[in-house]
């Protein structure tokens, strides 16, 4: 009942509740606000991309742009100090949690498809199966990154071939 209420308020004044509630990250959600199609060369939008998750702090594990497919390490996304951890239970010591993503490449008809799908660890143990995403906060992770790879094509534009 509380969080309903809770939830209730924050709709009226903050046009939504998916600020604070965590929950489980969909593939329709990853295709909808997670992708984006880009009228430029394959190769061209795989180098933006890598250049964009590189602006954002990533460094590349992988990069395959045959395949289309890039990964990036681990970066630290936040320290949970001694409280209480999902997977863990009661801890006394700090909870690291990481972030990395996977991208993929692709055609798509005329364009170029750019999926961004992100991968959240608590210390080792991969979460992002859990319901531990705030999808306002996903959401404007994935704008940035598009605006991002968007940018540096129009940098970085492909010779005009004739």
């Amino acid at each position: 009942m509380k969080a309903r209420l809770v939830c209730g308020v924050l709709t009226l004044l903050a046009g939504g509740c998916d600020l604070l509630l965590e929950r489980r990250l969909s593939s329709e959600e990853i295709s909808e606000h997670g992708s984006a199609r880009f009228a430029a060369p394959r190769e061209q939008v795989f180098r933006a991309t890598e250049a964009a998750l590189r602006a954002r702090g990533f460094d590349l594990e992988s990069s395959d742009a045959a395949r289309g497919s890039i990964r990036t390490t681990a970066h630290l996304e936040k320290v949970v100090y001694p409280i209480h951890s999902r997977r863990l239970g009661e801890y006394e010591s700090d909870v690291h949690y990481y972030r990395r993503y996977v991208a993929r490449v692709e055609p798509d008809g005329d364009q170029v498809r750019v999926t961004l799908r992100p991968r959240l660890y608590e210390e080792q143990a991969e979460i992002s199966g859990d319901a531990v995403w705030t999808i306002d906060d996903e959401k404007r992770r994935w704008r940035q990154l598009i605006d991002e790879i968007r940018d540096r094509i129009r940098e970085n534009p492909a010779p005009h071939v004739e």
